[in-house]
């Protein structure tokens, strides 16, 4: 497992002003976020519990640790977690490990201290990738799933 190193690859230096922004890309704040290539272990201790915000994505327990071990801005979220790293939102998989933390957390629980591993997206998880609609080799696949929202807890806006 590799740690992060803070080391911003050369193609993640270029900032994108608001109202650029092309089809077919991701934003966030102005800038453009790209996907992880390698996990990210954090260790969230105590003193990022104290003073967290419930229902703040970039002031949640995990946020204050990211912020805290690589000095950088980061958001939480339920699924998805985003590591500023010089002009690009580099984005990670929250593991289901935080993403348990962060329901109790935001309904009044206790946020448990521990080491936590961020994963890179996998191939199907990654920007740009087309997600299958229609028909997949006789099966049809349902576009209008029901789906559950876990309420009382932080969104993606």
């Amino acid at each position: 497992m590799k740690k992060f190193d803070g080391l911003t690859p050369p193609h993640w230096q270029a900032g994108i002003k608001q109202g650029e922004a092309k089809k077919g890309h991701h934003y966030m704040d102005g800038l453009p976020v790209k996907d992880a290539n390698h996990p990210l272990v954090l260790n969230i201790k105590t003193c990022d519990i104290q003073g967290s915000k419930k229902a703040d994505a970039s002031n949640c327990a995990a946020a204050r640790a990211l912020k805290r071990e690589l000095g950088s801005q980061a958001k939480v979220y339920l699924t998805r977690t985003y590591v500023k790293v010089g002009k690009v939102w580099a984005r990670f998989i929250t593991p289901q490990s935080i993403s348990r933390e962060i329901v109790a957390f935001d309904r009044g629980a206790h946020f448990e201290p521990g080491e936590y591993v961020l994963n890179p997206p996998s191939k199907k998880q990654r920007l740009g990738i087309s997600r299958a609609k229609g028909k997949l080799k006789n099966k049809t696949i349902r576009s209008n799933k029901s789906r559950h929202i876990t309420a009382s807890v932080r969104q993606m806006k």
